[in-house]
């Protein structure tokens, strides 16, 4: 019954308050006192509604970590003042962490919403139990149950080379040996770039049967890993000699439209025309802004031996490098390196010619040191070719100048036993990668589930 006489109380209180009020003698600075009185009021309670039990001290007492909240000057970049222990001025408390991988401009945010940047190599994978060697690009064995090596030159993304039309081994050895590799990968949060060397070269159509199993294959790898953000996919190495650009966005248009029936938002690498080379067709006419519009989380793979219309010196590099980033055109270096003879010196063009070597080794040498220089800071990942061996029987793009495999590579060693290009890409391997947030908005990738 407490609160029934309080209330009758305050009633009859309301009620005599005028009158009593009346009765008093009315001062000449009643009103003015009533003024500021309201108006300090009016500035006690703003400043309260800025931070709730905060004592304002002025800014040369304000100890910033002091538990007693204070005003020590700053503001944010809407004009906010800014209290001890608030974030830094200017710095966004938005939180981009999506678990996916999103491209927005030629940026890559990872699924904890830090900027991304790729670095590795290409590498085989135990397609079979009995292809650890002897098989496809696996001179050094495969990259199965290598991740600790993998960790240690500080690669961050593989692309991962496969034969895809062979009877032995089957699609099912082949699927066996990516689940395991997923398996051991993803989980260090290392990037797997699929891709399959079948078509390379080979201006085929869509429809082609090589093209088709390709395609059937990955359907697989899209169904078990539409889910898992670290697989990317990249189906066809190089699948146009050809340099028409009407004919590969057909092609490229009718693969994406395919992996996106299943997967809504893994990353899809194109590589371009030319094999691999085309880098002009993003930088002198702009394919980006026709086959790139509407799609969601599109790369182009450049494969950059050297090649922008011809023969491409380090300058010539650096412009086209530069202009990609200033158009925010998202572009991986999906292989780059220096062949060595073997006697572990650069091979040159006045060395007797050595299969498997794209093109002049001098131009090979140019392209992959202007990548290593110019590419970081351009938002352009780097991956070396190759790792575990360009064939099964040799190697001659080598990391290391003996030509043995680079997981014997440490940092003890790395001066002595790397060729010149493998030590300046051991070097940018290594570099710390600061975890940088990603600022902007995640709904510009233009995938649906960003928005």
């Amino acid at each position: 019954m407490k609160h029934i006489r309080f209330s009758r109380k305050w009633k009859s209180f309301k009620k005599r308050a005028p009158q009593q009020l009346n009765k008093l003698k009315k001062p000449k600075f009643f009103i003015p006192i009533f003024a500021v009185v309201g108006a300090l009021g009016i500035a006690l309670t703003s400043a309260y509604s800025i931070r709730t039990q905060t004592r304002v001290i002025g800014i040369s007492n304000c100890n910033p970590s002091s538990s007693i909240r204070c005003y020590d000057g700053a503001t944010n970049s809407n004009g906010n003042i800014l209290f001890n222990g608030d974030p830094a001025p200017n710095t966004p408390t938005n939180n981009t962490a999506s678990g996916k991988f999103y491209i927005v401009g030629n940026q890559i945010i990872d699924p904890d919403g830090n900027i991304f940047y790729p670095v590795g190599a290409n590498v085989a994978v135990r397609q079979a139990s009995w292809a650890e060697t002897g098989f496809v690009f696996n001179y050094f064995g495969t990259a199965t149950g290598k991740s600790t090596e993998v960790q240690k030159w500080g690669w961050n993304t593989l692309r991962v080379t496969m034969v895809c039309n062979a009877s032995n081994p089957s699609n099912a050895d082949t699927l066996n040996g990516i689940d395991a590799l997923v398996k051991e990968y993803t989980a260090k949060k290392i990037v797997l770039m699929f891709e399959c060397h079948d078509a390379t070269m080979k201006n085929l159509a869509y429809s082609n049967s090589t093209v088709q199993n390709i395609m059937n294959l990955f359907d697989q790898i899209t169904d078990r890993y539409k889910d898992n953000p670290y697989v990317w996919l990249n189906p066809f190495n190089e699948p146009f000699a050809s340099t028409d650009v009407s004919t590969w966005s057909s092609f490229q248009t009718s693969v994406y439209n395919r992996l996106r029936q299943k997967a809504s938002h893994n990353i899809i690498i194109a590589d371009l025309g030319g094999g691999g080379n085309n880098i002009d067709h993003l930088v002198d006419n702009n394919m980006h802004a026709t086959f790139g519009a509407g799609k969601c989380n599109i790369m182009y793979g450049w494969h950059s031996y050297g090649f922008i219309h011809g023969f491409a010196d380090d300058a010539k590099h650096k412009k086209y490098i530069e202009t990609l980033n200033q158009r925010k055109i998202p572009v991986i270096i999906g292989e780059l390196g220096d062949p060595l003879r073997n006697d572990g010196q650069p091979l040159t063009s006045s060395d007797p010619p050595v299969a498997g070597v794209a093109g002049n080794p001098d131009q090979n040498r140019i392209g992959a040191r202007a990548l290593i220089n110019y590419g970081p800071a351009n938002n352009i990942g780097l991956l070396w070719w190759h790792a575990t061996g360009d064939t099964n029987s040799s190697t001659t793009y080598s990391l290391t100048k003996d030509k043995t495999s680079p997981w014997t590579v440490n940092a003890n060693n790395a001066s002595s036993k790397l060729s010149v290009t493998g030590k300046l890409f051991w070097d940018v391997s290594q570099k710390t990668k600061s975890k940088i947030k990603f600022t902007g908005n995640l709904a510009d990738s233009g995938c649906a589930s960003a928005r």
